[in-house]
Formats: structure tokens, sequence, C-alpha cells
């Protein structure tokens, strides 16, 4: 009987969908080329790799849903969210956060490269950015949602409660091309505008000294670095 055709099958990677009800594993896995050794007589283009991390599964709830996620994968994206997970399987979002808002930060924060920032309004960001400065994102995904439309109100509303430490932390080290205190700030308070501008200046001094003491700090390397190399030629 002859052997039957063969002819070569291209699955194209838009098409490779994972199922699974893990959250963070739909939004980091990736597809990557792969290239088949001598051992497999099976051929294909793509393997699929799961950057989930993590010992146990922890059901995150916000209203009506539900986000299954590893507690190492929580670790990364909110330190408040992996201190929690370290002693329960199931946390329940505060409730004054629209759990529509928690998804697409959820979503963004597990994948900031693949999610369409310009696409969401100002209001979007600003709740957002609320959101994860409360569970403690990394600061330089919020600071990608901070544009010069929400940056006035940010400050009023972390000056006025109690001091928003998270909020108040990463403020003062944006730096928005364009940005006019004086028109821009013309509805923030007067005292929280002179106790943030503070902050701002300080934050600026401490960048230009630190970027004074590495410039020195890499001239001491060369030097020592040069002296070595002469030092080293000397006694050969």
């Amino acid at each position: 009987m002859p052997k039957p055709s063969t002819s070569p099958l291209t699955i194209n990677k838009s098409d490779v969908q994972i199922n699974t009800d893990r959250f963070c594993t739909q939004l980091t896995y990736s597809i990557e080329p792969y290239t088949p050794g001598d051992v497999s007589n099976s051929k294909c283009q793509y393997e699929i790799y799961n950057h989930c991390e993590g010992t146990k599964i922890v059901n995150v709830k916000c209203g009506p849903d539900t986000y299954k996620c590893h507690d190492g994968c929580l670790r990364k994206i909110s330190y408040r969210l992996g201190k929690i997970a370290e002693h329960t399987n199931e946390i329940t979002i505060e409730s004054r956060f629209d759990p529509v808002i928690v998804k697409k930060a959820l979503t963004y924060i597990f994948n900031p490269k693949k999610f369409q920032v310009d696409l969401l309004s100002s209001k979007e960001k600003y709740d957002m950015v609320l959101f994860g400065a409360y569970y403690y994102f990394p600061a330089r995904p919020l600071e990608n949602l901070i544009d010069r439309q929400i940056y006035p109100d940010l400050v009023q509303y972390a000056w006025n409660n109690c001091g928003d430490l998270g909020l108040m932390g990463i403020l003062p080290k944006i730096r928005i091309p364009g940005i006019n205190f004086v028109e821009d700030f013309k509805n923030v308070d007067e005292k929280i505008m002179v106790q943030f501008v503070k902050k701002y200046i300080e934050h600026e001094i401490d960048m230009k000294n630190f970027r004074r003491y590495k410039i020195i700090a890499c001239i001491v390397a060369v030097c020592v670095l040069l002296f070595a190399l002469i030092a080293m030629c000397y006694y050969a």
C-alpha cells in the first residue's frame, strides 16, 4: 500500500490561543519559534511558554468577577496583593473600586507592553492609577498612565487624603513634557501646590546630584583602571 503523501503545515502565531482559567497565564504566556530535535519525528513551528510563577492559585474577587492567579504572579504585579496571598487563597478587592476598572488595571499590569493605553479615557486612567497605587503596583507602569490632564487631579487627591503614600512617592518623580504648574494646577489647593512643588524640586535636585556622583564615580573607576594597567606594565 503506498505511503500517503505529506505536506508542510504552517500555524500562524496569531492563531495560537491559550484556553485556561488562570487569568495571569492568559496574559503572560508567550509563543516562541521551535526547532525540533533529532529525537522527535514530529514538527511544529512554535512552542508555548508559561511565564507564571508560584505554588498555589489565588482567587482575586471584585464584584461579580473572579480572577484566578498564581501567588507568584500576584507578587510580581502588586506588593499588597502578594503579601495578602501569602496568608489566604481568596482576596476580595475593596468595594470602592469599580470592577470594570479593576479588570482593565489587572489586564494592563500583567502585560503593559500589549495594552493600548491611548484608547483609555482620562477618567479610566485616573481610576486605574488610584487602584494601582493603593495596591502598590510597580511605579513605571503607573507613570505611563499619568498624563497632563490627570496629573493635577492626582496631586490634589494624594495630598488631600491624609497622605496617599503610594501616590505621594510617585507623583513628584514624574516629568511630563510641557507641564505648566501655573496653568495646569490652577484648580489645585494653594497649600497642596506649595507642598508638591517643594517635593518636585527636591527630586530634581536629587537627580542632578545622582548624575553628578555617577559621573564622578565613572571618572574615578577609569582612573583606577588606568593606574592598574600602568602598574602592571611597569612591573611586568
